[in-house]
């Protein structure tokens, strides 16, 4: 039965694990819109001043009170890049990233699972 359970149910959620592929892909997309932002609203267009606007709601937000009317007259594309940021920052802890903190160079190049052997290579100090 513990077999059937671990074939069927674990596998499936395996599969929708979130990885580090969907992480930077995200990521690519928090870059892009915030440089589709600046460089299309405040350089080449007529500017938007998004510190009377977007930093207050983002700081209502962390001092838990938010007000979500400051974001009803900001320009699609910072609503977009504010959205994609709060996605990159929920998706975190479900990929390997979450171990950045502890060991930021070697643990991208790690294997995905790590196998440990059974019996231990010779000359191997116990």
């Amino acid at each position: 039965m513990l077999s059937w359970w671990r074939a069927k149910v674990v596998c499936r959620w395996k599969s929708r694990k979130v990885t580090i592929t969907h992480f930077f892909a995200v990521l690519t997309a928090v870059i892009l819109l915030g440089m589709t932002a600046t460089v299309g609203k405040n350089l080449l267009g007529g500017g938007y001043d998004y510190r009377a606007t977007i930093a207050v709601w983002f700081r209502g937000i962390l001092t838990l009170h938010p007000d979500p009317d400051l974001m009803a007259d900001v320009p699609l594309v910072f609503q977009l890049h504010a959205m994609s940021a709060w996605l990159l920052a929920a998706i975190w802890p479900f990929t390997r990233l979450v171990h950045v903190w502890s060991a930021p160079i070697a643990y991208l190049w790690r294997p995905y699972v790590v196998y440990r052997r059974r019996t231990p290579l010779k000359g191997a100090a116990r």
